[in-house]
């Protein structure tokens, strides 16, 4: 393990939200509060199986991975 694990949102903002596309766009398209998905992008929030469906829906990331990656910070961090 790496001395510093990485979040789900920090991954998320990384690997799954469009390069260049703001918060408030994709939280658009996600159907959610800005506030919601700032929250997880920094690190202030879990990823939930609602959001990573969303997640899948919107940008085709699988939402299973999404909530494997959510489970390994987790158990990372134990």
């Amino acid at each position: 393990m790496s001395s510093e694990v990485l979040h789900p949102g920090r991954r998320i903002r990384r690997d799954v939200i469009p390069s260049g596309m703001s918060v408030t766009a994709a939280a658009r398209i996600l159907g959610v509060g800005r506030p919601a998905l700032s929250n997880l992008l920094n690190a202030n929030a879990a990823l939930t199986a609602d959001m990573a469906t969303r997640l899948e829906k919107a940008f085709g990331h699988s939402r299973e991975g999404l909530m494997e990656m959510q489970a390994q910070y987790e158990a990372d961090l134990a």
